[in-house]
């Protein structure tokens, strides 16, 4: 099926918000969920595979199968409210500007990483087509409510040369 994506007029596009998930696929605690589930526009929740990312040096296979088991699972729990995650594939920032032509955006919520230096760029090219268009987005706190201010060396500084804890079952 071809979509028509010509620009609808602004008053006509439907107004929506964004769970815009990154690393943190999961229902319980989700900050940004309940945001979304409090406003009063509906909501879309997002996942994006961006292209650059899985071009990176600590982008593995393994690690993109287990994001996309983890999408199917919190699928599977929406389905019971109605819901389902957007997955899409491909440069992120076409990816928002596509969604902004559909939709009149007024909100994206989504959790503050503390990633590679190529996510920190990334959020800083999102944020500016974000305030270009009007988009207020909300970078939800880390659950230890620390706020990140340095993505480069954030998990180092936590943990410092020590390895991080690993539970064994």
């Amino acid at each position: 099926m071809l979509m028509n994506l010509t620009t609808p007029e602004k008053k006509s596009k439907p107004a929506i918000n964004i769970v815009w998930l990154k690393r943190d696929i999961r229902l319980a605690d989700h900050e940004g969920f309940y945001l979304a589930e409090q406003a009063d526009e509906d909501y879309i929740p997002l996942y994006i595979f961006d292209r650059d990312e899985l071009a990176g040096p600590d982008s593995s296979l393994r690690h993109q199968q287990f994001v996309f088991h983890s999408l199917l699972d919190v699928n599977k729990q929406l389905e019971a409210v109605g819901r389902e995650i957007i997955v899409c594939w491909g440069n992120i920032d076409k990816i928002f500007e596509f969604f902004s032509h559909l939709f009149s955006v007024n909100k994206v919520f989504s959790y503050q990483e503390s990633g590679t230096i190529r996510t920190w760029k990334r959020d800083q090219r999102v944020a500016a087509f974000f305030a270009d268009n009007g988009i207020d987005w909300r970078q939800c706190q880390r659950a230890d409510g620390a706020e990140v201010t340095s993505y480069s060396g954030a998990f180092t500084a936590s943990w410092g040369d020590a390895n991080p804890p690993v539970n064994v079952v």
